[in-house]
């Protein structure tokens, strides 16, 4: 029952903003790296990544060149928010790591905080939510070390919503207490809170006052023209009555929310809801559709991002190519700097040796920082190279196992080939009397019980599911040779008919063998045997 975390902390940090109070010395280098700068902001904010990545490259270098700190600091930070958009998260946390760097050079609390928090974001977004929650929480101390009421509600809220996320009620409760009291200036963000505030409650159980605090704010979120808000105030409203057994009014919401908005991952929520919904009032149809709908968006989500990664690629060979016309317009405008390098040139030594005198006491800090990042970075790929060798492994097993059921099957199909045909043979009228014929039939029931192979079977099907195996005998110790080998075959997915054709049973004996077992496993009636033990095989 948890509203969408990281559409949560996106539109919070737009709170912090990209811009600053800048104290800089009013020329012409300053002017046009600050409007480059907004140029480049503006693009990023509406989409145009191609452009913002040009316009705050060229807003970087300028500022690096004519050593504009504060505007560096933003350029870089905004860098890694495009490459965040983009969803490149790799290169978005070096150029955020760059600009906590140039924050912590500066002296800059404020820039420091912020980019504290755009780096949980992106540790969110890779499901490291305990790394995430150390970083917002370095933001909310600078914040209250500052007494910045306003951002210590935004850090705050993150701080109660990735609680939520992490079912840490208790935590959750005690940030958003913290955090409301702060952002009564601050009316969208303050309904934003409001909702986390919302669901913690929903997810104690306390529905009835989610309904009756959540009511009254989606009206406000109406009035004030609060569209992400007001999907999300229904989606909760709808929760809270389906929590509640009113699934009438449960379906009432979830279809405004359905009709409010395009966010693909928000209508996803939506259709999981409705299905349930549709499911409690006995309307499968509706429910299957939902279901329906749910996989058409998590495709249309797959395709969307593969897209957009491809769009990265080339929008990043297109800043390569801008970076020549770029290095001839500096050429152009060298003649220019000329003439302010002479008059600060004795202001730029003296900020020279404070910056020495400043970086030698905090290198050791730096390392340290710079250490820990990396370490990070090794972790990660450490992680993603396990993740890949065990679905290498996982892919390894399911091929094993579809050779073994499919020489199982092959096994019942020709036993009941030789079973069809004995049947023929006996029902011929010279059976009795024909020798040959009497002869033939033992021969067929012979090789009959002789072709199965169990021992081979069991060491090959052991051999390759020897988690699978240990997970049930450890589960079940009860279990003897002819109930494992019976589960083996439901394991591989094989029908009762066809398990009867190899035992050489009839499939109602087949059946009761089945319905023993479940007994005997004590599953409930709700859950198939099947489903059962590729449960128990993810156990493991």
């Amino acid at each position: 029952m948890k509203i969408s975390l990281l559409k949560q902390y996106l539109r919070l940090s737009l709170f912090l903003l990209y811009f600053t109070t800048v104290h800089e010395t009013i020329a012409q280098d300053s002017i046009v790296c600050h409007a480059l700068l907004k140029k480049g902001v503006d693009d990023m904010m509406n989409v145009r990544y191609a452009s913002a990545l040009e316009n705050l490259s060229k807003s970087k270098a300028l500022a690096q060149s004519a050593k504009l700190s504060n505007p560096l600091f933003l350029a870089t930070n905004n860098l890694g928010l495009t490459y965040f958009k983009m969803m490149d998260y790799g290169q978005a946390l070096t150029y955020y790591l760059e600009a906590y760097e140039l924050a912590i050079a500066q002296k800059n609390p404020v820039n420091e905080m912020t980019v504290l928090n755009n780096i949980a974001i992106v540790y969110i977004k890779e499901k490291k939510l305990e790394q995430a929650e150390s970083y917002f929480l370095k933001s909310f101390a600078i914040a209250k070390e500052q007494k910045l009421d306003t951002r210590i509600g935004y850090y705050a809220t993150n701080l109660a919503q990735l609680n939520l996320e992490m079912n840490n009620l208790a935590k959750a409760t005690t940030y958003i207490a913290t955090a409301v009291p702060k952002l009564q200036s601050e009316p969208r963000i303050l309904m934003s809170a409001l909702l986390v505030q919302n669901a913690i409650l929903l997810e104690k159980g306390f529905s009835k006052e989610v309904l009756k605090n959540g009511l009254p704010l989606l009206e406000k979120a109406q009035k004030s023209n609060f569209a992400e808000e007001q999907t999300e105030l229904l989606l909760l409203i709808a929760k809270a009555y389906f929590k509640d057994r009113q699934f009438d009014k449960a379906m009432h919401y979830v279809e405004r929310g359905l009709s409010s908005t395009q966010h693909h991952e928000v209508k996803i929520q939506l259709f999981e809801l409705h299905s349930q919904i549709a499911f409690q009032l006995q309307l499968l149809e509706k429910s299957l559709a939902s279901k329906d709908s749910i996989i058409q968006l998590t495709q249309l989500l797959s395709d969307t991002k593969n897209s957009e990664l491809l769009e990265n690629t080339t929008l990043r060979f297109e800043l390569s190519e801008s970076k020549y016309a770029l290095a001839i317009s500096k050429a152009q405008s060298e003649n220019q700097r000329k003439v302010y390098l002479l008059s600060i040139i004795l202001l730029f030594l003296l900020l020279f040796i404070l910056l020495v005198v400043f970086y030698k006491r905090n290198q050791l800090t730096k390392q340290k920082r710079i250490i820990e990042a990396n370490t990070l970075q090794i972790k990660h790929l450490e992680l993603e190279k396990e993740k890949n060798q065990r679905k290498l492994l996982e892919h390894e097993v399911e091929l094993k196992n579809k050779m073994i059921s499919d020489k199982v099957l092959f096994q019942s199909t020709r036993n009941e080939l030789i079973e069809s045909l004995i049947q023929t043979i006996t029902r011929a009228t010279n059976f009795t009397s024909d020798v040959t014929l009497l002869q033939s039939v033992k021969e067929l029931k012979s090789h009959l019980k002789e072709d199965v192979k169990w021992e081979d079977f069991t060491a090959h099907f052991e051999h390759v599911n020897t988690d699978f195996i240990h997970a049930l005998k450890l589960k079940h110790p009860d279990l003897n040779a002819n109930d494992i080998r019976f589960l083996s075959f439901i394991y591989l997915n094989i029908s009762l008919k066809e398990i009867a054709s190899l035992l050489h049973i009839s499939p109602e004996s087949c059946r009761k063998r089945k319905e023993r077992l479940i007994k005997k496993l004590g599953i409930g009636i709700t859950t198939p045997l099947y489903t059962y033990l590729t449960q128990v095989a993810k156990t493991k």
